[in-house]
């Protein structure tokens, strides 16, 4: 009998332990959803099979084989998770292959689309040469009479996405040269934008030597002013490779706006810039974003607000290796990220240079809530922030200057850690944290003022770093905040290594594109650029 209990308890023990084991899993997986961007014809292609490998640093590699065009699968959450696409034969050859590298939060559902090349045309699928095997083609010397071959490319990017949604492709590819546009670019569902490609060269990618420009000149469109609008897509897009100069002429003009929308806003240059008026980069109501590899410069001017990225009505975010300049402006000015008083956000800001510019009074380095920065409006949005890595300044030298500033009470900082606040001598360096009160009397706001008092207060901040020594960087009179020959190991990799946090800091590549050559042993370059 004792021996029955004692088998009936040590299986119920174990029971019990696979249980947690399991809702532990549960609670750190995301689920993904993976379909490749070309609307493969297993007829036409000899497609049989599809092999899908997912690797990471902090996890073992997983493959998955299936025989359709799409599959779900729960992933580890972190960031740098590798998926590789392989397309097989009857013979079991590859006959198409492609890959995606993302972040996943905890218990969020992704949808990936991963564009897949002819293994025969092409053996790389990075940045500089990704080819699909089915596409549609645009170029500043086309025609959109033609059909949208690489022989016969269309004339406009609009042309070329209504074509796209008739026909089910899903991918774009935009020659280099200049394209004027006046009105919105609509982006459909599923259908991703790619710039860079030397139609001369057998449609060849390099964004860096094919220089893809949208100039658009914005007036007065229903009260609102767009160059790249989206709305209610189900399927995620890609915005990649693209220079973006944006002039608006009307009060609330947008580079991107975007509604109840999953993007990706990958490799772009974005320059804004308005008299008077309200600029912003991206502006997401209800969005999922994935903001990697971006350099935005926002400029504003009079009573102009000058946002580079606003998010209303809730929003999950990942912004990585972006450089972030925000000019003067009386409202809202500068920084990186600010939210509506309503609403969830989830946000991962890490591995950016920030540099923040005149807010009314305030300056706010990376993160606000308040929906003028000379007001104190109250805040009941529930936000989730991840700060690490980055480098965050001003260039402000008439304002006090806050990384963040907010009035909600239901803020959650899961991570402050890594970063440089650079504040030079002739900057009023204020604090590095601000609580405001929800009315003009700010007898009791929050303010820690140095880095100790902010990491003794907040749980999760640690290995951040404050310097006033211009000569830690190149050329910062200019805005070049690559690390100069003053700048010791200590500074530019930070205080901590990422590679011991959990998910790991694997940060693949820079804002450039250079490969990050951290380990274990030295961390990582703080800011967007890897500087070993």
């Amino acid at each position: 009998m004792k021996r029955l209990l004692f088998i009936f308890l040590t299986c119920l023990i174990s029971l019990i332990i696979l249980s947690c084991s399991q809702l532990e899993l549960i609670e750190i997986t995301s689920k993904v959803n993976i379909n490749t961007g070309t609307s493969l014809n297993k007829a036409i292609s000899d497609i049989t099979s599809f092999k899908l490998t997912i690797t990471a640093n902090d996890m073992e590699t997983v493959e998955k084989n299936f025989d359709s065009e799409s599959i779900s699968v729960e992933v580890l959450s972190g960031e740098d998770r590798t998926f590789t696409l392989e397309a097989y034969n009857t013979n079991s050859e590859i006959l198409y292959k492609g890959s995606s590298t993302v972040t996943l939060i905890a218990g969020e559902d992704v949808n990936l689309i991963i564009s897949m090349e002819s293994v025969t045309s092409s053996n790389s699928s990075t940045i500089n040469s990704q080819q699909t095997s089915e596409a549609l083609y645009v170029s500043s010397t086309g025609s959109d009479s033609n059909d949208g071959t690489k022989g016969n490319p269309y004339l406009t990017i609009e042309n070329a996405i209504d074509a796209a949604s008739s026909s089910g492709i899903q991918t774009i590819f935009v020659a280099s040269g200049t394209y004027s546009v006046t009105e919105p670019i609509t982006l459909a569902d599923g259908i991703s934008l790619l710039g860079g490609y030397d139609e001369n060269n057998n449609w060849s990618r390099d964004i860096t030597s094919n220089t893809t420009i949208i100039d658009s000149i914005l007036t007065n469109h229903d009260s609102t002013d767009y160059v790249f609008y989206a709305s209610d897509l189900t399927n995620s897009v890609t915005v990649e490779g693209f220079t973006i100069n944006a002039t608006m002429d009307y009060d609330g003009s947008y580079a991107f706006y975007l509604n109840n929308s999953s993007i990706s806003v990958s490799n772009n240059i974005v320059n804004t810039s308005g008299t008077d008026y309200n600029t912003y980069h991206i502006y997401a109501v209800n969005s999922t974003l994935n903001i990697v590899h971006n350099q935005f410069y926002c400029t504003a001017f009079g009573s102009g607000y000058s946002i580079p990225i606003y998010l209303s009505s809730g929003a999950t975010a990942v912004i990585t290796n972006n450089i972030i300049e925000g000019e003067n402006s009386y409202y809202n000015g500068g920084g990186c990220v600010n939210t509506a008083t309503t609403g969830t956000y989830d946000l991962t800001i890490r591995n950016n240079t920030i540099v923040a510019g005149y807010c009314g009074g305030y300056t706010g380095g990376v993160f606000g809530t308040r929906s003028s920065c000379n007001g104190y409006t109250s805040s009941s949005a529930n936000i989730t922030l991840r700060i690490d890595n980055n480098i965050i300044t001003t260039d402000n030298t008439s304002s006090d200057f806050f990384v963040i500033f907010t009035t909600s009470p239901n803020l959650t900082i899961e991570s402050f850690k890594n970063n440089i606040i650079y504040t030079p001598d002739s900057i009023a360096f204020t604090g590095l944290y601000k609580d405001f009160n929800a009315s003009e009397a700010t007898s009791d706001d929050t303010t820690y003022s140095s880095i100790s008092e902010l990491e003794t207060a907040i749980t999760n901040a640690s290995g951040n770093l404050n310097f006033t020594d211009s000569n830690l960087f190149t050329d910062s009179a200019n805005n070049d905040y690559t690390f100069g020959t003053g700048a010791t190991t200590t500074i530019t990799k930070g205080g901590i290594d990422g590679t011991t946090q959990s998910p790991i800091w694997s940060f693949t590549d820079d804002v450039i594109g250079t490969t990050r050559t951290g380990s274990s042993g030295t961390g990582w370059s703080i800011g967007a650029y890897e500087q070993d």
